[in-house]
């Protein structure tokens, strides 16, 4: 049957009344994800023809779209506390929904970009919320490498190699009984990007805002965290050090992203990897740890 504006109307006006219970609904505490997302889903499953008279409908399928996501993602987290804290080092850890992104080639030209994009799709993880320090590398490993020492505890540690910190690692695993790694390089860019979105430096389009680089960082490392956040609230995951991620590039050679405090705002942004052997080290080269629970 064909409607006419009235009967359009009256179908936006009914589309609203639920929708605003659906919205009410949400709001109250003792109901669970998985029931608010189910809410959303049942309003989207009833409103579907598209009013050709007005966009209203648009709006609110595409909040439900978004509620219905977001309602997922609290399910799939629940029981996962949104930060964690190790006893042994004092290292902070933010939980990060998994998801699915454009993985690389964010803001470069049109060719590279096709070149280096694709999709990645990852699974729930907790990422390091600062650089590792050096205070909490001497915990561990009872010596300071970084040539920037004078720092102090609270710098990143650099100077570290991707096979001195498997050692880190396992030695923190064993003393905690936890399952600590360094990030894939995907999981790296998606906690970079906060969620994968386009931002050419981690948490902004500012590069002063989030790090430091050679034009602010006095040829020197600074303490960590003394930079705006990103979107998830991590800490300077540009500039500051490179950080070493897990994946092997080419013949033997792991990768590292971020840049560092020595060169310039081009390089610090969320899509840039270097590639060195896993015994280089170097003042301009740190790490973050991940871990899956």
């Amino acid at each position: 049957m064909k409607r006419d504006k009235a009967d359009w109307d009256k179908k936006t006006e009914e589309m609203k009344l639920v929708y605003n219970k659906v919205l009410e609904y949400e709001k109250k505490e003792n109901i669970s994800p998985e029931i608010k997302a189910n809410a959303w889903k049942h309003f989207s499953e009833t409103f579907t023809e598209d009013n050709p008279q007005s966009t209203e409908d648009d709006t609110m399928r595409k909040k439900a779209k978004t509620q219905i996501e977001h309602w997922q993602k609290m399910a799939k987290r629940k029981g996962n506390p949104a930060e964690l804290k190790d006893t042994a080092t004092g290292m902070e850890f933010v939980f990060v929904d998994g998801g699915c992104y454009q993985m690389g080639g964010t803001f470069v030209d049109k060719v590279r970009k096709e070149e280096l994009s694709h999709e990645v799709c990852l699974d729930n993880f907790y990422i390091g919320k600062y650089e590792v320090t050096q205070g909490q590398w001497k915990a561990i490993m009872g010596n300071n490498p970084s040539k920037f020492d004078e720092c102090g505890d609270n710098c990143p540690v650099e100077q570290v190699s991707w096979n001195d910190i498997q050692d880190f690692i396992n030695k923190l695993n064993n003393k905690t009984g936890k399952n600590y790694r360094l990030p894939t390089e995907a999981e790296w860019e998606y906690a970079a990007r906060s969620g994968g979105k386009n931002e050419k430096y981690s948490g902004s389009n500012n590069v002063d805002s989030v790090a430091w680089y050679d034009k602010n960082s006095g040829n020197k490392t600074h303490p960590v965290g003394q930079k705006k956040p990103n979107g998830l609230g991590l800490y300077d995951m540009s500039g500051n050090v490179w950080e070493w991620v897990n994946d092997k590039y080419g013949s033997g050679y792991q990768t590292s992203r971020g840049d560092s405090w020595k060169c310039c705002a081009g390089r610090v942004t969320d899509f840039i990897s270097s590639w060195q052997k896993p015994d280089d080290r170097d003042s301009s080269m740190g790490f973050r740890l991940a871990r899956t629970q």
